[in-house]
């Protein structure tokens, strides 16, 4: 990742009351890395035998690009926050989660 992008995360840590300006960073940052589409759409179906192996790289680049988002978002909140969502099964989750508290 570009080292400003890096920093625009380190320097601004969801905390809490700055949700606002955080998401608007994190999507910075996602939309740079082509993968801000994780936060609005379903995980995909797990894939049945003899599924096409263009199912196959579609599949697997969701979960890639799922693992990476849920890594930035828990990596830029304070401690207290990862450990409520680090756990969390994907980000669309993480933020809908956040913008209720």
């Amino acid at each position: 990742m570009n080292n400003l992008l890096a920093r625009i995360l380190d320097n601004y840590r969801l905390t809490g009351p700055n949700y606002v300006g955080w998401f608007r960073n994190l999507r910075i940052v996602l939309n740079y890395e082509k993968i801000s589409y994780v936060l609005n759409s379903p995980e995909p179906n797990i894939l049945p035998e003899g599924a096409s192996e263009a199912e196959c790289v579609t599949y697997q680049k969701w979960q890639d690009d799922d693992l990476s988002a849920r890594s930035y978002i828990v990596a830029s909140m304070s401690s207290e926050l990862q450990r409520q969502h680090e756990n969390m099964p994907n980000p669309s989750s993480m933020i809908l989660h956040l913008q209720e508290l």
